[in-house]
């Protein structure tokens, strides 16, 4: 909401939105467009649209230089006021192998409101973060409770690529069992072929 609500209070400026998940953007997408809030998503073949002031851009395009020209020319009309990088704890986890996430302080080229977003940062690892972004010590901080009680987590020892998805499809069964149309699951796997053959499968079982 804080990205929303600024796009509605203040539309004379532009608000920016940096996604570094796929899944995220086509969620934010779909939340949008149910609550009716306009939106523009950025295509490195268009330029950005100054009538529409909230923008969402994948973490990966905006280190384009092609991004960074748009950004610059929608900001001679439409003041480009705030930046929100959500799920903001993911360059501290793949920042040594997924190039996008390296460098985090240059996404902010001219003086802006960068917010970081993130439910799962421990405040140990908040100084690292606010470094990586190229924030101040002093940058302010809003905390509440980490804990989530709406998540359940299940864990396995790690075990064989061929023992994985009978491991899964059996989980996976049980736990449908009891979702509702709002439930979802996440299954984190070492290998994308793993995570290919299982997407397939675990499909089929809600068909």
């Amino acid at each position: 909401m804080l990205p929303i609500i600024a796009s509605i209070m203040e539309p004379n400026t532009a608000v920016v939105v940096v996604l570094p998940l796929r899944s995220l953007m086509t969620d934010w997408e779909r939340k949008l467009k149910a609550m009716k809030v306009r939106f523009q998503v950025y295509q490195p073949n268009a330029s950005l649209k100054n009538t529409v002031n909230l923008i969402l851009v994948s973490a990966d395009k905006a280190k384009f230089d092609t991004w960074r020209k748009h950004l610059a020319e929608l900001n001679e009309t439409l003041p480009v006021t705030r930046m929100v990088f959500d799920e903001a704890h993911f360059p501290l986890l793949s920042n040594d192998f997924r190039e996008s996430m390296q460098h985090m302080h240059e996404i902010r080229q001219f003086p802006m409101q960068l917010i970081l977003l993130s439910g799962t940062v421990p405040p140990g690892s908040v100084p690292a973060l606010k470094e990586m972004f190229g924030l101040k010590k002093n940058a302010k901080e809003i905390r509440q409770s980490s804990n989530r009680p709406e998540l359940e987590y299940i864990l396995r020892a790690p075990m064989p690529s061929h023992m994985i998805e009978n491991e899964v499809m059996g989980i996976v069964k049980q736990e449908r069992l009891g979702w509702t149309t709002k439930d979802r699951g996440l299954v984190f796997v070492t290998y994308l072929t793993d995570g290919e053959s299982l997407s397939t499968k675990v499909s089929d079982i809600g068909r």
